[in-house]
């Protein structure tokens, strides 16, 4: 599960962009954000949304936030402590 979570750089990216937002994102926010393709993002949201870490919005367009579960609180709290965000 790890390895699909924090797959790339940009899965760790997406989930920095995610914690600091203080809002829902769309896939096209968060590929400006990340500055990646819609491809790229529309796997990673795959990824973290199948293991519980964002989940979507019933809005149109749908957006994405983070899920504050303690697994990925513990990981930002280590992005925080190695000064990532």
């Amino acid at each position: 599960m790890v390895e699909e979570v924090l797959k790339t750089y940009v899965h760790i990216r997406v989930l920095k962009i995610l914690s600091s937002s203080k809002e829902p994102l769309t896939k096209y926010q968060l590929a400006k954000h990340a500055a990646t393709s819609l491809t790229t993002i529309s796997k990673i949201v795959e990824d973290l949304s199948k293991h519980g870490w964002i989940s979507r919005t019933n809005y149109r367009p749908v957006k994405y936030l983070l899920n504050r579960t303690p697994a990925v609180n513990r990981f930002l709290e280590f992005l925080s402590e190695t000064g990532y965000v």
